[in-house]
């Protein structure tokens, strides 16, 4: 079953008819402009009301958490500490010394 939801700060949705979920992350009900940022951008784009009518949209899951990500760090009393070195030979850094 299908329906237009109605748009939520924080919530995510998903655009039935283009197969994409988004956040919405503001609306503006007086301009009748909504913001929403969809999962694959990280750029806003902003909607008119009519435009949200005219959709197809379900309420959605967040995305998952990189719990990866989230694990190399530990909590050292108030200092939050990277358990992991960096790896020079990533391409992340230059260590060479080209005189």
């Amino acid at each position: 079953m299908s329906f237009t939801a109605e748009p939520t700060p924080g919530e995510y949705y998903r655009d039935m008819d283009l197969e994409v979920d988004f956040v919405v992350v503001d609306m503006d009900e007086y301009e009748g402009i909504i913001t929403i940022r969809r999962d694959e951008e990280m750029d806003t784009v902003e909607i008119t009301l009519d435009d949200w009518d005219e959709m197809t949209v379900e309420p959605a899951d967040a995305p998952a958490q990189n719990f990866d990500m989230e694990s190399q760090f530990r909590a050292d009393g108030d200092e939050i500490v990277n358990e992991v070195e960096p790896d020079p030979d990533a391409g992340l850094f230059d260590l060479s010394e080209d005189d």
